[in-house]
């Protein structure tokens, strides 16, 4: 699978600091989650570059898959999310002011909706678990597997540091890599 990376922050995070982040999550993908998940993807920048950019034309897309990086949003309680669009193309947000809101550097949010894009590409895995108030009774989730240990970071070795999230498969809790 390879996910098109579309910077739309007007410069805020510089296309090289984007690549960084990129080889960072890339590393992440091929040493932490393909060798447990036996399959994996590729993350590539994709769309116009430079500073000024016009809108986002299609055929600036040409992965499986497509995560937009945004300086802002409405949202309030997400610092990002996937989904699949109407035409079927699974998507992804990372939004930079959440992440800041959050204190929590917006290469951690890439990282989680990156893994979560790879491992459920059309955001329709559900998992059997425990009700959340009823522990007798069993229901549905739906398959995050970044989300149960989305606190937990590791500091990823690419330059300029960048920090990635951790799956709940990563490295066996090793810190660094």
């Amino acid at each position: 699978m390879i996910i098109s990376l579309i910077n739309m922050t007007n410069g805020a995070v510089s296309d090289e600091l984007l690549q960084s982040a990129i080889r960072a999550v890339n590393r992440q993908i091929a040493e932490d989650f393909a060798p447990y998940w036996g399959f994996g993807a590729h993350v590539r920048l994709e769309g116009k570059t430079g500073r000024k950019r016009a809108d986002v034309d299609p055929a600036d897309m040409r992965g499986d898959a497509i995560l937009y990086l945004r300086k802002n949003t409405d949202l309030s309680d997400a610092e990002g999310y996937h989904d699949r669009h109407y035409l079927g193309i699974p998507y992804g947000f990372v939004f930079l002011d959440l992440s800041a809101a959050l204190g929590e550097d917006w290469s951690v949010t890439f990282s989680h909706e990156a893994l979560e894009l790879t491992a459920d590409p059309e955001a329709n895995l559900l998992v059997r678990g425990p009700h959340p108030v009823e522990r007798q009774r069993s229901v549905f989730h739906w398959f995050e597997l970044c989300d149960a240990v989305q606190e937990e970071t590791y500091r990823n070795t690419v330059r300029p540091s960048t920090s990635s999230s951790r799956s709940s498969v990563s490295r066996d809790g090793q810190k660094g890599l």
